[in-house]
C-alpha cells in the first residue's frame, strides 16, 4: 500500500541538462530495484570514507526486505526524487520514541538519504529532507535525529546545512584481530 503525500512537490532544482524540476513522491513497491540500486551507491559513498560501511555481499537484499516493509508501515517514510523521469534520490525516515527515562520521548528519525552522483549538490537531498521534515511535524514530532558518518565531510555538511548538530557522539573500536588499534 502506497503513502499518499496528497500532492507531490517539485523544487526549484533542476538536473545538470537543466531538464527538469526535482519531483517529491511517496515511494511504492515498483521503486524498490531501482531504490535498492541507489541505497548501494549511497553506502558504496560512505564507505570511500570509512571501511565499515562495506556492504555486505546480500545486503542489498536485506535492506530492500526492509524498505517494503516500512511502505507498509504508517510510522515509517520512504520518499522518491524524480528528475526528468529518472529516480535521483531517496529517504526513509520513521517515527520513534527514546526509552520512557527522558522527557521528550517522541522524535522522528532519519534513516537514510541517499541521491546519485550526479544529481548531488542540485537541491535533490534538500527536498527530500524538506519533505520529510513537513511529514514529521504533521505528526507533532518535535525534534528529529539520524546519524551521520563522522568521517564523510560531505554528509556532515549537508546535515549542518539542515540546521543538525551533534548531541551524541556514537563511537565503535574494531576488536578483530587485523585491526589492532581500532581503525579501519
Amino acid at each position: 500500500m502506497a503513502k499518499d503525500l496528497g500532492h507531490s512537490r517539485s523544487t526549484d532544482g533542476v538536473d545538470r541538462c537543466g531538464q527538469s524540476p526535482v519531483r517529491i513522491r511517496m515511494a511504492v513497491a515498483t521503486d524498490l530495484p531501482v531504490l535498492a540500486a541507489l541505497w548501494m551507491e549511497f553506502l558504496d559513498f560512505n564507505a570511500r570514507f570509512d571501511a565499515r560501511f562495506t556492504r555486505a555481499p546480500e545486503g542489498h537484499e536485506a535492506w530492500v526486505a526492509d524498505t517494503a516493509s516500512a511502505l507498509e508501515d504508517p510510522s515509517s517514510l520512504v520518499l522518491v526524487a524524480e528528475s526528468g523521469g529518472e529516480v535521483v534520490g531517496f529517504l526513509t525516515a520513521a517515527l520513534r520514541e527514546h526509552p520512557p527515562m527522558v522527557l521528550n520521548r517522541a522524535h522522528g528519525f532519519v534513516r537514510e538519504l541517499g541521491v546519485t552522483g550526479r544529481a548531488r549538490r542540485l537541491g535533490v537531498g534538500s527536498a527530500l529532507y524538506r519533505e520529510a521534515e513537513s511529514w514529521l511535524r504533521e505528526r507533532g514530532v518535535p525534534v528529529v535525529e539520524l546519524h551521520v558518518a563522522a568521517r564523510n565531510p560531505v554528509s556532515m555538511a549537508f546535515w549542518r546545512a539542515m540546521g543538525f548538530e551533534p548531541y551524541v557522539e556514537r563511537m565503535a573500536k574494531d576488536m578483530s584481530p587485523a585491526r589492532e588499534g581500532g581503525r579501519p
